[in-house]
């Protein structure tokens, strides 16, 4: 981590820390990381990057949380972020699963509209449709855990709960 952690010294020009943001559908998580929290999901996706699960619980909890809260909203961030997501993972005699040339972010994410995923899952769970003025106040993080947890094909746990969570924010 001490090469990964000078890496990031470096470059405290574009170095910006968020505080640690887990849902309340994550709380299993807790200060261990042990699992990718939404978060982590997200920043990963915005830099292109693939990271297996067993890679990510070999890594220090200090680096966990490092890959969890480095801003990645700048191009400068992020290949700040990829660089020192390949630092250490180097360290471990690991690299990382898959680098893209593009963000995997949904485009969806990016949407002024509700995906038509999230509006399903939601008719799936017996709730009201979220409406587009709540959509567009939410964060690109909170967009992104709603259509993650809107994918066919999972189980979908949380989506009821983080919906309800984000409803109740001020911000909403």
């Amino acid at each position: 981590m001490r090469d990964a952690a000078h890496a990031l010294s470096n470059r405290s020009d574009v170095l910006e820390l968020e505080p640690l943001r887990l849902f309340a559908f994550e709380a299993d998580i807790g200060p261990s990381l042990r699992r990718f929290p939404m978060v982590a999901r997200y920043r990963l996706d915005c830099c292109g990057l693939r990271l297996k699960l067993e890679d990510w619980q070999r890594l220090s909890r200090a680096e966990r949380a490092l890959l969890s809260t480095l801003c990645v909203d700048t191009a400068e961030q992020r290949e700040l972020y990829r660089q020192f997501s390949a630092k250490t993972l180097n360290s471990l005699g690991r690299t990382v699963d898959g680098v893209r040339a593009q963000a995997a972010v949904p485009p969806q994410v990016l949407s002024d509209e509700v995906p038509p995923e999230v509006l399903d899952q939601c008719d799936l769970s017996g709730i009201s449709p979220l409406e587009t003025r709540v959509w567009k106040r939410l964060d690109a993080l909170s967009r992104y855990a709603l259509v993650m947890l809107s994918r066919p094909g999972h189980a979908n746990r949380g989506f009821v709960g983080l919906l309800a969570e984000l409803l109740e924010s001020p911000d909403a």
